[in-house]
């Protein structure tokens, strides 16, 4: 599943969609006769959320050694965010993937979890061998993921006081206000 985009636009209408899109929020934008990242969270809640009982569940009965799941690039970072619990702002710093690109999870020994392991990369040309880049995050698309997003956590804890906007938890989100909306405190600009 992935987001309708009303492609039976015209192409300059497309351009500014795209432009006020970046604006608004890639999760939160809506397109005209389309859906918004919201939808597509909404439609698919029911299957992630049975598949997540059986990756956090740790039982050994009947598991596969291998999950398969093959989507477009929203759905692929939307997954993300709700298996690693990224805020909206987390979300939004994660590029979608190229076409054909393979974000690995691993399992985590006995925990029944599993690690965001990044972009597979096998050698042009070759059947065997290769390596994990980081997937694509921030403005540049070349910072590194926080390792905080890498792996589900149950909460972010968070100290209240004069530096806890410091902390590890919130190094993701790049915007004072988002900060502050995180923590439940009223911003004013």
């Amino acid at each position: 599943a992935e987001t309708r985009s009303a492609n039976f636009q015209d192409p300059l209408s497309m351009s500014r969609l795209r432009e006020d899109r970046m604006k608004f929020g890639r999760f939160f934008f809506r397109f005209p006769n389309g859906e918004a990242g919201t939808d597509v969270f909404d439609r698919v809640s029911d299957f992630i959320s049975t598949l997540f009982a059986h990756f956090d569940s740790g039982e050994r009965r009947r598991t596969a050694d291998n999950c398969v799941l093959m989507t477009h690039g929203l759905l692929m970072r939307i997954f993300s965010m709700c298996y690693f619990h990224w805020t909206v702002s987390e979300f939004e710093q994660v590029w979608n993937p190229s076409n054909c690109e393979i974000w690995v999870l691993e399992k985590v020994p006995r925990t029944g979890r599993y690690r965001l392991a990044g972009r597979w990369r096998q050698p042009h040309g070759q059947h065997h061998g290769g390596h994990f880049l980081d997937v694509r995050y921030g403005k540049s698309r070349h910072a590194y993921v926080p390792s905080h997003m890498k792996q589900p956590s149950d909460a972010r804890i968070i100290v209240p006081g004069p530096n806890c906007l410091n902390a590890e938890a919130l190094r993701g989100l790049s915007d004072p206000m988002d900060i502050g909306t995180a923590l439940g405190i009223p911003f004013s600009v």
